[in-house]
């Protein structure tokens, strides 16, 4: 082999390590930097968060906004059929219906579950006619022969 032969040999190898570390610098960078880019997918750390159809979810608090859905902590709340039900006096908007502590009021067909006592007027001389006015001793008398 000629010198001028020996010289395209070594400027072949360099040409072939050169290209060959920047293929594996770009498998590297495409291997350990991986982003799913499909269908809007992300996913950070532990709040993860997915774009398809507006779903979210974070950390304690989830939220689902498909069909108008939302239930946070302890007082959940649903707005699907204008529900609504939050600690102990729950109220439900359907056909207004409301029950609230102990007098509970049911507002559908006039019903009313509490009703008051009502009054007895207890006379103590019933025999007696109400504008006659009697003395003591007439009084007396007449209880007297009762």
């Amino acid at each position: 082999m000629s010198f001028k032969d020996n010289d395209l040999v070594t400027n072949f190898r360099i040409r072939i390590t050169k290209f060959s570390t920047v293929l594996a610098w770009i498998l590297e960078i495409l291997i350990l930097h991986k982003k799913g880019v499909g269908t809007n997918k992300k996913g950070v750390g532990t709040n993860k968060k997915g774009v398809g159809t507006n779903k979210k979810g974070v950390g304690t608090n989830k939220k689902g906004v498909g069909t108008n859905k939302k239930g946070v902590g302890t007082n959940k709340k649903g707005v699907g059929t204008n529900k609504k039900g939050v600690g102990t006096n729950k109220k439900g908007v359907g056909t207004n219906k409301k029950g609230v502590g102990t007098n509970k009021k049911g507002v559908g067909t006039n019903k009313r579950l509490w009703k008051p006592k009502k009054k007895t007027n207890v006379s103590l001389n019933k025999n007696l006619p109400s504008r006659n006015r009697f003395s003591a001793a007439q009084v007396n008398g007449l209880q007297m022969s009762n």
